[in-house]
C-alpha cells in the first residue's frame, strides 16, 4: 500500500474531498430524517434536529383538516 505524503497538495485535496463528501451525506441524511419523521405524524408537528457542527434542521407541519381528520 502506498504511504500518504501529507506535504503533497494532491493528497490534501483528496482527503478534503473525502471528508467533505462524508459531511455532505450526513447533512442530507439528517434532513431526510427530519422530513420523514414530520410526515409520519398526523397531528401538528414541530420536529427538528440540532447539531453543533451543522446547526438546526427544523420542520413545522400543520394538518389540513378535512371532515374532521388530519391529512396523512
Amino acid at each position: 500500500m502506498e504511504t500518504l505524503d501529507f506535504n503533497n497538495t494532491n493528497t490534501i485535496i483528496m482527503i478534503g474531498l473525502i471528508f467533505g463528501f462524508i459531511v455532505a451525506m450526513s447533512i442530507i441524511g439528517l434532513t431526510f430524517y427530519v422530513i420523514k419523521k414530520t410526515f409520519e405524524c398526523t397531528d401538528e408537528t414541530d420536529f427538528g434536529v440540532q447539531n453543533r457542527l451543522i446547526g438546526k434542521i427544523w420542520h413545522n407541519k400543520k394538518p389540513n383538516h378535512q371532515n374532521g381528520r388530519a391529512s396523512p
